[in-house]
């Protein structure tokens, strides 16, 4: 049976190098220096990498966005377009709305111009 951590199976070991240390600090030292270079080795191939993934991650993105575009624009009937529109320049004009309402509370904070300054809800009145 052979000992997993003998001297004799050093290349097979996964990690560092096997030595006996005179203290904590240089074990620890050495296990630093061991995973710096073995960092700075690979570090070429995990920038590739990294960078493969960020283009092919936005390429997907752009190509799924532009196709439903497309193909939302080449087979919706007209009536579902013209509800789309519709909706889109209600949503406009509600957020208009509610952008103008904070503006004038931030102008006048004492003043409130809701149901509940106004009597509207009898929980307040």
């Amino acid at each position: 049976m052979k000992e997993p951590f003998s001297d004799k199976n050093q290349e097979e070991r996964p990690f560092g190098r096997k030595e006996n240390f005179e203290s904590m600090t240089e074990a620890l030292q050495a296990g630093q220096e061991d995973g710096a270079s073995k960092a700075r080795e690979k570090s070429p191939e995990w920038k590739e990498g990294l960078a493969e993934a960020a283009h092919d991650l936005a390429y997907g993105v752009a190509y799924g966005s532009a196709f439903a575009g497309v193909f939302l624009s080449e087979f919706l009937p007209d009536s579902v377009r013209a509800g789309f529109a519709k909706g889109a320049k209600a949503g406009r004009r509600a957020g208009a709305g509610v952008a103008a309402d904070h503006e004038d509370a931030s102008r006048n904070p004492g003043h409130r111009h809701d149901e509940e300054s106004e009597g509207m809800n009898p929980k307040f009145s």
